[in-house]
Order: C-alpha cells, then structure tokens, then sequence
C-alpha cells in the first residue's frame, strides 16, 4: 500500500472517530481509487475530509500529525517558506 493511501486511511479513521464523538452523523463513502487519476482523486477526498472537519468544527479533536523524518528540509526550502511567508504578509498589508 503507497503512503498516499496509507495516509489517506489514516485521517479518513480519525476523522470518521472525532465525528462520532461529537454526535456527528456519518461521512460519505471514499472508494477505493485506481486508474490515471488516482492521485488526483485521492487529494480531492483529503479536501472533502477537510472540509467536514472545518463544517463540523472537529480540528480539536482530531490528533495532530508531524513528519516523522525532516531530512529533506534543507536551508534553501526553509528560505523559500520564509520567502513564502514574508509575501503573503506583504501582500495582506
């Protein structure tokens, strides 16, 4: 099983627990994806999730996930994502 789908299992449990736990009623079926577009459904059934999280107001009960390994940060992407940021508050100013 790629990560993507490991992952993808993972938050659909977590956020289907928190709904629970809330009195929430059930989430809507994610199929299994296969084919060309896999990828590209996968990531539009991680949105929907969040979006229910953000409807039903469940971020806080939800668990928080961390990368496990950061050796692909390097000083250049810290750059960028500081760069990234800086923009994004220049352009709000």
């Amino acid at each position: 099983m790629q990560m993507r789908s490991v992952s993808r299992a993972v938050i659909l449990k977590d956020v289907s627990r928190a709904a629970q736990d809330v009195g929430g009623s059930d989430l809507p079926r994610l199929p299994r994806r296969q084919g060309n577009n896999k990828g590209r459904q996968s990531v539009e059934d991680l949105l929907k999730l969040f979006t229910i999280v953000d409807e039903r107001k469940l971020s806080g009960a939800l668990p928080r996930y961390v990368a496990e390994n950061l050796t692909f940060v390097n000083a250049d992407s810290v750059n960028v994502l500081t760069m990234a940021k800086i923009l994004k508050v220049l352009n709000n100013a």
